[in-house]
């Protein structure tokens, strides 16, 4: 699926030095000396993508090929999860937001009545950080020429402690003699 992390693994043997780059986007890794013999790493990829693992020893060098293809995912937009790190916030609270979904084509975000749309990076998955003043409902909405999904979060403010009570008896005394404080 689009966006979704694959696992590059390489054995070697005899190489000074060696490097992989995919023919899509920008991704080159210069395979450190540690990891020469052999290793792993992670990318994530949105479309279809061939890499190549260039061992180098001296002038000499060997080549090898590994080619990933994304499948495109048809149907209406999805969200796979929508979570906030907090929904009892006390006032002024900063909470995160995130998300994953899949087939989006537009977005938006939504605190309340403001509503922002989601950028390209984030209609498959995305965070947003918002200070909480008051309980709002906050919603993620995706779509698709097929079709929308959306999810709304409620959070609640945590009312502020209240002292309803706190007195001392007697209010006027010598010094040294007792008070009784009471809440």
């Amino acid at each position: 699926m689009v966006g979704e992390e694959v696992t590059l693994s390489w054995a070697l043997s005899g190489a000074e030095s060696a490097e992989i780059v995919a023919d899509e986007g920008d991704f080159s890794y210069d395979i450190p000396e540690d990891e020469l013999e052999g290793g792993a790493t992670t990318v994530a990829v949105s479309v279809d993508t061939t890499f190549t693992l260039t061992a180098r020893q001296g002038i000499k060098r060997d080549v090898a090929v590994a080619s990933v293809t994304v499948e495109m995912y048809e149907g209406p937009a999805v969200i796979d999860s929508f979570d906030a790190d907090a929904t009892q916030v006390a006032t002024g609270q900063v909470v995160t937001f995130t998300w994953e979904a899949r087939g989006a084509t537009a977005g938006a975000f939504i605190v309340g009545e403001d509503s922002t749309d989601l950028t390209e990076g984030e209609l498959a998955q995305g965070s947003r950080e918002v200070t909480i003043d008051e309980a709002v409902d906050v919603t993620l909405r995706v779509s698709n020429d097929d079709g929308d999904a959306e999810e709304t979060l409620s959070i609640t403010i945590i009312p502020p402690p209240t002292v309803e009570t706190f007195t001392a008896t007697p209010e006027t005394i010598d010094a040294g003699d007792t008070v009784t404080l009471a809440w």
